[in-house]
């Protein structure tokens, strides 16, 4: 036969072993857990926080401050982001605006000017990456 489970709320649970098990009884009453077994005597247990383990937060609360105080959390640059993007959208349909210009009226300038372009355009990249955006 197996065990029996008395009672459905996690403070309140008693749970009766029939003969022939080493308990005859486990019991959950508020914060103790208590054993009956089958020779009459009991046990009880105490269901308490160990005072070690809320030093233990209390510590790691203080270096997580002491940290935080000490590498601060990196700045929000979404903004300047956004605006760099619309400034390098402008540059760039403007650039476009001159070379349009430049290959109406002097079309031999217009592939140097492109190959200068592409290269400004290289050089400004790895200035943002590594000066702006890093």
């Amino acid at each position: 036969m197996p065990p029996t489970l008395h009672g459905s709320g996690a403070d309140g649970w008693r749970i009766a072993f029939p003969p022939g098990y080493d308990a005859k009884e486990l019991a959950s009453s508020g914060n103790a857990i208590r054993v009956t077994h089958a020779d009459g005597t009991s046990s009880a247990i105490e269901l308490a926080p160990d005072l070690t383990s809320a030093q233990a937060r209390q510590h790691i609360a203080a270096a997580y401050r002491e940290v935080a105080a000490k590498y601060p959390r990196f700045p929000e640059l979404t903004h300047y982001r956004v605006g760099l993007s619309l400034v390098l959208l402008i540059l760039l349909l403007a650039q476009e605006a001159v070379l349009f210009v430049v290959r109406r009226y002097r079309s031999a300038w217009a592939p140097a000017l492109r190959a200068t372009s592409v290269l400004g355009w290289l050089a400004l990249a790895g200035l943002i990456r590594f000066w702006y955006l890093a």
